[in-house]
């Protein structure tokens, strides 16, 4: 059993004021139940974190009680959140630490060129994007180069979806080493460095 003090009583009731404040501070909510939870602070008034949650918050599920953890410790990853609402933040949870800065930085480049606000559906195709460039190293397939923003918008031509095809089937074929190349930013640019040389990843906005 565990034992309860007065200082898990008082920094309970500490936490679940931030809570209570309401969803739109969720870094700050994500953060309290992270507390409450990693700490067994839940164990001042419930037996079980799930008796916790739908009892105390009125949650029937740990799911949405995740969903504001998840999006909280991604922002303490970057720094900050960015500006990023809940939703966004949550899809970089898969991203590794060191990557999302980039993620983000990418993204909200491809979207100040196509002049549009930057969605979970811009962040999602960014992540597709540079997995698929690091994964496969395609880069440039010939003498036709896949650009970020082809990639983020679907505006990739026939010619470039068939180049594509064909790379992708003769690594299936042949299964050579995979070449992977860390992106790296250096004044506006984004550039890999691969063992045939260094490749500029362009980003820009087909008419």
């Amino acid at each position: 059993m565990t034992h309860v003090t007065n200082s898990d009583t008082a920094e309970l009731t500490h936490l679940e004021a931030i809570i209570q404040g309401g969803l739109d501070s969720f870094l700050e909510v994500g953060n309290a139940l992270a507390l409450i939870r990693d700490k067994k602070l839940y164990k001042v008034t419930y037996a079980t974190w799930g008796d916790y949650l739908r009892n105390r918050w009125g949650l029937n599920s740990a799911q949405r009680a995740q969903q504001l953890i998840d999006a909280s410790m991604v922002a303490d990853s970057l720094g900050d959140g960015h500006g990023l609402n809940e939703s966004q933040l949550r899809l970089l949870k898969g991203v590794d630490d060191t990557a999302r800065n980039l993620v983000i930085q990418v993204a909200v480049d491809a979207s100040k060129q196509a002049s549009t606000p930057l969605t979970g559906a811009t962040i999602k195709r960014t992540i597709e994007a540079l997995q698929e460039f690091q994964a496969t190293g395609a880069f440039q397939i010939g003498n036709e180069q896949v650009t970020a923003l082809e990639l983020l918008t679907g505006h990739v031509s026939d010619e470039i979806k068939e180049a594509r095809q064909r790379h992708k089937q003769r690594l299936q074929e042949d299964k050579p080493p995979v070449v992977k190349g860390e992106v790296v930013v250096s004044g506006g640019c984004y550039t890999v460095a691969l063992p045939d040389g260094v490749y500029q990843v362009i980003i820009y906005k087909k008419s």
